[in-house]
């Protein structure tokens, strides 16, 4: 019997060893299954994945978790029906457990049954009211229709979990969905702290800054948001744009001209690297880029600004070509037609500008402004009956068109008939628009033709303000010039002849005027160079002498003495300028020292030590030093900017003459020789100091003579006790 029962207890131990290494075997090889079909999905071979999975549910068709993963390929795979099959038998059999119901809220998703997949994220919520991944799908489930709600799930998202990006992310477009832009602000910033490569929150930040027109704060999140996609053309062109605002346009270039090599065709990119360089006056630089950028598109757009840097450059053969291109481009569009009219018309082709013009009253008999330019262009070639004619017919269709009225009225007054009605036609022009600068100077030349020189000005004056044309300018000069304004009537016609240098008759007032010394003589440009280089002299010192024709200075002043010159703003070109000049002179015999002084301040003249010598001085002598005073001051030549001063042009310098003064000025704007009555002054030799010369040597001559010779030029100040 023992051995028996030892044998039977044998038998059931091996027994069940066997049948223990059989089900781990077993349970081995599902499990190899589950492993391989896991892999095979993680490498995108779905269909051999689904095999596996099917092979072990049929194993063991206990396994739910399979279930779980088979729904999830489903889904994958683009069978959301067999997936909800999946999910839903998994949640049937763990209905405690919310993983299913927020699986089966994906699904539901894809199949587009929103309401579905809410019922089913709020299951799986109830229970486990804190989980992550349902209450974000939730959150952007609802963000579109109902953001308020969107906003309670999300904000407990975060709070419970402060490290979801996503959650942030979609709480952020809630806010905005709702208007409530500095929320929104916050909350995609918190997103770029989580993460800082966000590039949608990057995107979102700079797109809300751009609509409130914080520019700057815009353009700080997208150049951010194209550090992460730099080769994103869409973003490189937002910031175009709001470069553009900021006129940054260098940075325009930069930014594009990458894009270059490899979209050499892109019309869009050539047009705004063109803008750029235009803006930037390089105009050589934007033609460039503007002629790419037309043989790539059609928009009239590219060639209109290329039209119109042309025009700006006065290229008017390439202006022409351009119009010419776009009305074959575009024949329909009568505004290019009109375009190539005015360049014609400006090109003084006022034939070819009529066939233009001709060309739009063909298919729209009542256009005034195509009417308007035949009118001008009949008058350009001296048919001013068939132009009159032009500018009437405007007035039938348009009583109220004040250009037509001007144009009339000023006609009338060029060629000085029909004044009365070329008033009443400029009344009418003035009463629609009475500040049209246009308009005012028809006025005021209609008054100077009547002699009405006063009212004139009023009127011309008052235009000038408003409008720069050479015509105005042009007839303000002349008003000037008949109420002997010479200085002004000269700076009228110089600004008209800078707006219209080919105009002769303009040239020709102005040469006149220039005769004389007015502001735009290039003798009074001469005599301004050689003021400032007398203000300029500063801290001056030398020797002097000093002799007298027929008597002398003084009983007891002798010849020889010592100059000595100091400013206190050497560089001013204030005719106010502080001077103190002073001259020391040694009487040989007695060794005492005599004392001749100046300082230009208020009630300041030349005084003497001792005071007795000033008194024994004769009277011409005094007027003799307020001119050497004066001199190294730089204010007697002042004395000669008037019209009054003629001018005489020679080979090396120019003579200046007004009353007794006559001055010589080289071409080179240096002083040369002054005379006043008899008593000349001549610089025989210059110092040059810094970036002027200066007198180093000066001879006097007349009822005085004087020599002063210079040796000291210093920027320094002197010692002070030589002033006092």
């Amino acid at each position: 019997m023992r051995i028996t029962s030892l044998t039977f207890f044998w038998f059931l131990f091996c027994s069940a060893f066997l049948y223990s290494i059989e089900e781990s075997s077993i349970k081995r090889e599902i499990y190899s299954h589950f492993l391989n079909a896991s892999l095979l999905e993680k490498q995108g071979k779905f269909e051999r994945a689904l095999k596996e999975y099917n092979q072990t549910l049929e194993m063991e068709p206990t396994a739910t978790w399979v279930l779980n993963q088979r729904a999830t390929l489903h889904l994958k795979m683009g069978n959301p029906e067999k997936a909800l099959q999946d999910a839903s038998k998994y949640s049937e059999l763990h209905n405690k457990d919310p993983q299913p119901h927020y699986l089966i809220a994906t699904i539901y998703l894809s199949l587009n049954q929103k309401l579905m997949a809410k019922q089913q994220l709020l299951y799986a919520l109830d229970l486990d009211p804190n989980h992550e991944e349902c209450l974000l799908l939730l959150g952007q489930l609802l963000v579109d229709q109902e953001p308020s709600e969107a906003i309670a799930v999300l904000t407990k998202l975060v709070k419970i979990h402060p490290g979801s990006q996503e959650g942030y992310y979609a709480l952020g477009y809630g806010y905005q969905k709702l208007g409530k832009i500095n929320e929104a602000k916050i909350t995609f910033k918190k997103v770029i702290e989580l993460d800082p490569n966000s590039y949608q929150s990057l995107m979102l930040l700079g797109q809300m800054n751009e609509n409130e027109q914080k520019i700057e704060d815009a353009i700080y999140y997208f150049e951010k948001a194209l550090l992460k996609m730099p080769e994103n053309f869409s973003l490189s062109m937002q910031l175009t744009k709001l470069y553009h605002e900021k006129k940054e346009y260098e940075k325009i270039i930069a930014l594009l001209t990458k894009f270059e090599e490899s979209s050499p065709q892109n019309s869009e990119l050539l047009s705004w690297v063109g803008l750029a360089y235009e803006q930037m006056r390089q105009n050589k630089k934007a033609l460039e880029y503007y002629e790419k950028a037309t043989l790539y598109t059609q928009s009239p757009e590219i060639f209109l600004h290329l039209a119109s840097l042309y025009d700006k450059e006065k290229d008017q053969k390439n202006l022409i070509r351009t119009l010419k291109t776009l009305n074959k481009k575009f024949p329909q569009d009568l505004q290019f037609t009109y375009l190539l009219g005015l360049a014609y018309l400006d090109q003084k082709e006022s034939h070819k500008a009529i066939s233009s013009f001709e060309k739009i009253v063909e298919h729209d008999k009542n256009n005034v402004p195509a009417l308007f330019q035949l009118g001008v262009s009949y008058d350009a070639i001296k048919k001013w009956e068939t132009a009159e004619k032009y500018f009437k017919k405007i007035l039938e269709i348009d009583p109220k068109n004040g250009p037509s009225y001007n144009y009339l009225a000023y006609s009338y007054v060029e060629k000085s008939k029909n004044l009365e009605d070329a008033r009443k036609w400029i009344d009418r022009a003035l009463t629609m628009e009475p500040e049209n600068p246009a308009f005012l100077d028809t006025l005021g030349w209609l008054e100077y033709k009547e002699k009405n020189y006063s009212k004139a000005l009023s009127y011309l004056e008052k235009s000038s303000k408003n409008l720069q044309d050479s015509a105005v300018l042009d007839h303000l000069g002349d008003c000037y010039l008949a109420l002997q304004e010479y200085s002004k009537a000269a700076l009228s016609y110089e600004r008209a002849l800078e707006l219209n240098p080919r105009d002769k008759e303009i040239e020709k007032k102005l040469n006149q005027l220039n005769q004389r010394l007015v502001p735009t003589s290039p003798a009074r440009k001469l005599l301004k160079i050689a003021e400032r280089r007398w203000q300029k002299t500063f801290y001056l010192s030398g020797n002097v002498r000093v002799k007298i024709k027929g008597s002398k200075l003084g009983p007891t002043i002798p010849q020889n003495g010592t100059f000595y010159l100091k400013k206190l703003a050497p560089l001013t070109t204030t005719l106010k300028i502080p001077t103190y000049l002073r001259m020391d002179f040694l009487d040989p015999k007695t060794l005492f020292i005599y004392t001749l002084r100046y300082q230009n301040t208020p009630n300041t003249e030349w005084n003497s030590f001792p005071p007795e010598i000033k008194d024994s001085l004769p009277e011409d002598s005094l007027k003799f030093l307020d001119w050497i005073s004066s001199l190294f001051n730089g204010r007697f030549l002042a004395d000669l900017d008037r019209w009054e001063t003629e001018v005489q042009t020679k080979k090396n310098y120019v003579l200046l003459t007004y009353k007794d003064m006559r001055v010589k000025i080289s071409k080179e704007g240096v002083l040369k020789e002054v005379q006043i009555g008899t008593d000349k002054l001549k610089i025989k030799k210059f110092e040059t100091v810094g970036s002027t010369e200066l007198p180093s040597q000066i001879e006097m001559s007349g009822n005085y003579l004087m020599d002063i010779e210079l040796f000291k030029f210093s920027e320094e100040t002197l010692e002070e006790s030589l002033f006092k």
